[in-house]
C-alpha cells in the first residue's frame, strides 16, 4: 500500500483545485481532503488538505510552491490524526 503524505492545507477551494491540476500535469497523484472546521469560539470554516505519494513529496511541494504557502503546523498534524 502506498503512503501517502500532506504537502499542503488551504483554505481557497480555487486555489486547491489549480495545486491539483498543476500536480496531475506534472503526473503526480494527488487527493483531496475536504475538511469543515470548527473553534471554540464558534467559528467555521473548510479547508482542504493535498496528499500526494510519499515518493513524491520533494517534487509536488516544489511544483505548488509559487501557488500556495506550504503550511505544516502542529495544529494540522493532530486534525489530520484525528481525521483518520
Amino acid at each position: 500500500m502506498e503512503t501517502f503524505v500532506i504537502i499542503s492545507t488551504i483554505t481557497n477551494q480555487e486555489t486547491a483545485n489549480q495545486s491539483c491540476a498543476l500536480l496531475e500535469d506534472a503526473g503526480i497523484a494527488v487527493m483531496l481532503e475536504h475538511l469543515e472546521l470548527s473553534f471554540d469560539d464558534g467559528v467555521t470554516g473548510r479547508a482542504f488538505r493535498l496528499l500526494v505519494p510519499q515518493r513524491d513529496n520533494m517534487r509536488a511541494q516544489r511544483i505548488i510552491s509559487g501557488l500556495v504557502s506550504v503550511m505544516h503546523s502542529p495544529a494540522e498534524e493532530s486534525l489530520y490524526s484525528l481525521s483518520q
